[in-house]
């Protein structure tokens, strides 16, 4: 069996603000093992990119993790310094963020982004790391990778920037890889190139990579595994193919029914999810879909647990079996 090299059980994260506590991860537990792509789904505000900036430790000072472990490689991250953190950050975990343009440094230029993580953590001397450099550019698909080396991330493009950021990310060979968003604030066809890529990657590095998303159709194209979340809580989580055909959550029905499948009717209006996700400070009693969701009972005032409902899928709906045979219907 592949080994894991990520498991995060009973992560909380919050954050500390004048209106109160935000419950931005609540009790979140899921495994990534090696060559596997497993996606976190949900809505804008759910609490996806707070679990990546818990597992790479990067948390604004507001923010803290309360409980849980996460441990990569079998090391529990949670405890460790910053000076520890370092050390693992680019070199056990890497990340691609959304916007490489906000995220590279505008002051330095691209050489100088891949070369210093190689000094740093593989100890390379300046002309081995400068000759590693172009070779990552050039195995991302970056035309002419010696005279990039030498531009500004401004001069680049998007899709350039991204394959920047993917080079970075990969140049040190992490266990783990996180991508947040990687393609969304590039065009339909560098998108499906970048995601191409990532694919390629994953095959050639057999690490294991976290796909955060919304959009459900990535998620059924590239992941193996997918993890539900809804204001804070996974809702679901199993094998990507048993989510789609077989849901058991009315939010999971709800994400994918509002989007286009390639069968679908164009002409047609997308259903969309009712009302609007809570608001992590004041979180309603219970199921916290409750107040969106048309199966809500009195039940629901009380929290679903997360239940197996087939092998290697659960869910956390009082109401699972009814919400599955409707979509069936």
């Amino acid at each position: 069996m592949a080994e894991n090299v990520l498991s995060i059980n009973n992560l909380k994260t919050q954050f500390s603000t004048q209106d109160g506590t935000v419950y931005a991860v609540d009790g979140l537990s899921f495994d990534v093992v090696a060559g596997q792509i497993v996606g976190l789904v949900g809505e804008s505000g759910c609490g996806k990119s707070t679990v990546a900036m818990s597992i790479m430790r990067l948390l604004p000072r507001q923010g803290q993790i309360v409980d849980g472990q996460i441990r990569v490689g079998g090391r529990d991250l949670v405890p460790l310094t910053e000076p520890q953190m370092q050390k693992v950050r680019g070199n056990d975990i890497a990340m691609i963020f959304q916007d490489a343009l906000t995220t590279l440094n505008p002051t330095m230029k691209v050489g100088r982004h891949l070369i210093q993580p190689l000094q740093i953590h593989r100890k390379m001397d300046e002309r081995a790391a400068r000759a590693y450099a172009i070779e990552l550019l050039d195995h991302v698909g970056i035309p002419d990778p010696a005279a990039r080396m030498e531009t500004y991330p401004h001069e680049l493009s998007g899709g350039m920037r991204q394959r920047v950021m993917i080079a970075m990310a990969l140049s040190c060979d992490p266990k783990l890889l996180i991508a947040d968003e990687p393609t969304t604030a590039l065009d339909v066809t560098i998108q499906r190139q970048i995601m191409d890529l990532i694919l390629r990657l994953r095959d050639e590095t057999g690490a294991g990579i976290v796909l955060i998303t919304h959009d459900v159709g990535v998620v059924a194209e590239v992941c193996d595994r997918v993890v539900v979340m809804y204001a804070g809580k996974e809702v679901e989580s199993g094998p990507t193919e048993e989510i789609f055909m077989r849901p058991r959550h009315p939010y999971t029905i709800g994400l994918l029914n509002s989007s286009l499948g390639l069968n679908d009717d164009r002409t047609q209006p997308l259903q969309a999810i009712p009302g609007l996700p809570p608001s992590l400070v004041h979180l309603p009693e219970g199921c916290r879909f409750a107040p969106r969701c048309r199966h809500a009972t009195d039940q629901c005032r009380q929290m679903p647990p997360l239940e197996m409902v087939r092998a290697d899928h659960a869910a956390a709906c009082w109401h699972k079996e009814e919400v599955y045979a409707e979509f069936t219907q």
